[in-house]
C-alpha cells in the first residue's frame, strides 16, 4: 500500500497536472524555435506571446545572447548581455510587487 501512494503522487504531479496547466502556445513554439537555433523566428513569437513583461524581456535577452554566442561572437554576446540587463533593470524592478515578496520567486520560475 505504501508503494502505491508515492507512485500515485508522482503520476499526478509529473504527468496529469502539467497537462492542465495553461501555457501560451506562442511561448512554447518560441522556446522550440530557440532550441532549434531559429533565433529570429523564436524572438518574433516571444514578442507576440501573452507573457508577463519581465519574463518576455528575459526570453528576448537570452535568445539574442544565445544567437550571438553560438555564431562565435563571444565578446559581443557578453557585452550585449551586460548592456541588455542594465537597460532592462527598470522593467524588472517595476514588475516586482512590493506587497508580495514571494512574487520575485514567481518571476524567477517563469524566467527559468
Amino acid at each position: 500500500m505504501s508503494r502505491k501512494i508515492p507512485t500515485l503522487t508522482a503520476l499526478i504531479f509529473f504527468f496529469l497536472l502539467p497537462c492542465h496547466i495553461p501555457a501560451d502556445s506562442l511561448l512554447v513554439q518560441g522556446v522550440h524555435k530557440i532550441q532549434n537555433y531559429q533565433f529570429p523566428e523564436g524572438q518574433l513569437l516571444f514578442r507576440k506571446a501573452d507573457i508577463p513583461e519581465p519574463v518576455r524581456t528575459f526570453y528576448l535577452l537570452n535568445s539574442e545572447y544565445m544567437s550571438l554566442k553560438i555564431n562565435g561572437h563571444y565578446a559581443e554576446a557578453n557585452e550585449f548581455l551586460i548592456e541588455g540587463i542594465k537597460e532592462a533593470k527598470d522593467i524588472f524592478d517595476s514588475a516586482l510587487d512590493k506587497n508580495n515578496p514571494e512574487y520575485s520567486k514567481i518571476l524567477m520560475y517563469y524566467g527559468a
